[in-house]
């Protein structure tokens, strides 16, 4: 049961409503993403519906690319993983049809709370890497996620995604 302030009495976890869309690279980012979904749920700190990955959020012959559109729009939060190879890979950027550049594109003009996650020795690209509609991510303040820093570093972001997302409202006796 709840209390008022979206608390659960018996486990006494704040629950939340609201959702994460992890954005990845393929091939450079995959393993980090998958195992980012895994962490925040293992840690019980968020539902699996809560955190979105497409390769679970995705059913077999589901338009792909509405799903992604229905997810980012319905996100609180988008956190773009960028690894070393993500700058390596801008030409990709520049394809108007590139799925990141789309999912951070619709992220950032809808105003959704966009975090930039460095992957271990991964930098931050500059606005003059980046194609005219994902520039503001550049300004967007970054998180990290170190492999040899992985429990610090989760205990750092954890709490800024708690404070982002809505806590549920409270069930009634």
């Amino acid at each position: 049961m709840l209390d008022f302030g979206g608390t659960d009495r018996r486990t006494g976890r704040i629950t939340m409503a609201g959702t994460i869309f992890i954005c990845y690279r393929r091939g450079d980012d995959t393993p980090s993403a998958g195992w980012l979904r895994a962490l925040l749920i293992g840690e019980g700190t968020f539902e699996p519906a809560q955190v979105f990955l497409d390769v679970d959020g995705i059913e077999p012959g589901e338009d792909f690319v509405a799903v992604l559109e229905q997810q980012v729009a319905a996100c609180d939060v988008l956190l773009c993983m960028i690894g070393r190879g993500w700058l390596n890979a801008l030409d990709r950027l520049e394809q108007p049809q590139d799925y990141v550049r789309i999912e951070i594109a619709a992220a950032l003009k809808t105003g959704k709370k966009v975090i930039p996650l460095l992957l271990d020795q991964a930098r931050m690209p500059s606005a003059d890497q980046l194609p005219e509609d994902i520039r503001k991510l550049t300004r967007r303040q970054a998180a990290w996620l170190r492999h040899d820093h992985l429990q610090a570093d989760l205990h750092q972001l954890i709490p800024k995604l708690q404070k982002t997302l809505p806590t549920r409202p409270p069930e009634l006796p």
